[in-house]
């Protein structure tokens, strides 16, 4: 299968029909405009040991993002996060890394502290620094300088953006919320302000408006970022045909050979796989990673294929090659379960302490975990059981989500 097979056809008999706008032919998803993206599209959270993989790389959110852009912007796409998308464009073009660029705007405002618009940069910058590897440590590191921002600048949008941003990124569902209707208030129209919307009130469990307000966005304007969520929405709510329909044209509406179009593979490969089409996944992941060969839920994802295909030898040297760069908790625990099926109990013990450990690091940067940590625990089988029911039902009290 060619990775063209895994797109719409150019065939309008075979567009799904979505309700009001079922007219929407494959021609009709237009290109994602330049920008940061696949900072956004990568804070989408797939089903299983797939939603953890946003949350803990960013943490994708994004959303899709909050998450892995190492050409531009979270997963914040993060993916990915599309709430700094603007803040963030500087970085994109001027393709400088971003680790130099933090270190130009620490300079920066060493010589002048007083530049509100530089410490927006700046916490920007380190919101795409835990984009880009996964460390929990860089959002206290933002926090201070967008909270520096609102003082010299005050609740601007944009700072609002950084900072719903930096909320979806550490799974502060309720705080994002707040400040995404903070954000509308002020630009009403704001698409950026309603996809992070959508972000919060669909972990939050409130389907039904968030399936309303993602149609809206995509009568609209149907591209890779509207697309993605959609997908996402109707897998929540168990419309599986509808989920891989739509997120076959995010990955039509992204860029060819771009960055944004790996992670929208990734994503592809997720969705497949869920809905038992294991060779079309397999091939959308080797297609992601011919784009980003790095990139983290497709090295995840092919992993999960060889596992399926009865090699955890494979799925171990893939999940390797991932917990070697980016030693996320969702990595981390189905290195214990391969490690399980190979008989290797030191093996999984190890990592399972390696899981804890690494929660608690997001735990102690901010990030609320005990959704994602419930689903690692049960995972555990028995040993994990009482401490898998007591963490969800936690988490269960804010987040009324399926998940």
């Amino acid at each position: 299968m060619r990775e063209n097979d895994l797109m719409f056809s150019s065939d309008p008999t075979t567009a799904m029909s979505w309700g009001r706008w079922s007219t929407h032919a494959p021609d009709s998803f237009e290109p994602e405009p330049a920008g940061p993206s696949c900072y956004d599209v990568s804070r989408r959270n797939r089903g299983g040991l797939f939603r953890l993989y946003p949350f803990f790389t960013i943490a994708l959110t994004l959303s899709i993002g909050l998450l892995l852009c190492t050409e531009v912007s979270p997963a914040l796409s993060v993916s990915t996060f599309s709430a700094s998308n603007k803040v963030l464009q500087g970085s994109r073009k001027s393709q400088v890394s971003t680790t130099d660029r933090i270190a130009a705007l620490e300079a920066l405002l060493v010589r002048n502290p007083s530049d509100g618009n530089e410490w927006l940069n700046l916490g920007s910058a380190y919101l795409r620094r835990a984009f880009e590897t996964g460390d929990p440590a860089q959002y206290p590191l933002a926090q201070r300088s967008l909270l520096r921002a609102v003082q010299l600048l005050g609740t601007s949008p944009d700072v609002l953006s950084a900072q719903t941003t930096l909320a979806l990124a550490r799974h502060q569902f309720v705080d994002a919320q707040t400040l995404s209707t903070q954000l509308l208030k002020q630009r009403p129209l704001s698409v950026e302000g309603r996809i992070a919307r959508f972000d919060a009130i669909v972990e939050l469990g409130k389907y039904d408006q968030a399936l309303a307000l993602i149609e809206e966005l995509v009568d609209q304007r149907a591209s890779l970022s509207t697309m993605a969520r959609l997908s996402y929405i109707k897998q929540l709510l168990g419309d599986s045909t509808g989920s891989e329909m739509a997120m076959r044209a995010a990955v039509g509406a992204a860029p060819k050979d771009s960055f944004d179009r790996g992670v929208a593979l990734g994503y592809l490969g997720d969705v497949l796989m869920e809905n038992g089409k294991l060779a079309s996944a397999s091939v959308a992941y080797r297609s992601a990673l011919n784009v980003a060969p790095s990139l983290p839920n497709a090295l995840l994802g092919e992993a999960r294929v060889s596992m399926a295909r009865g090699d955890p030898i494979e799925a171990q040297r893939n999940i390797d090659r991932l917990i070697e760069r980016i030693p996320t908790p969702g990595g981390l625990g189905f290195r214990a379960d391969i490690a399980r099926s190979l008989g290797d109990t030191q093996a999984a013990v190890s990592a399972n302490q390696l899981v804890d450990a690494s929660v608690q690091l997001f735990r102690a940067n901010g990030s609320v975990v005990d959704a994602e940590l419930a689903v690692l625990l049960a995972d555990r089988g028995p040993s994990g059981a009482k401490q898998a029911y007591e963490t969800a039902k936690r988490a269960y009290q804010e987040r009324q989500t399926i998940f």
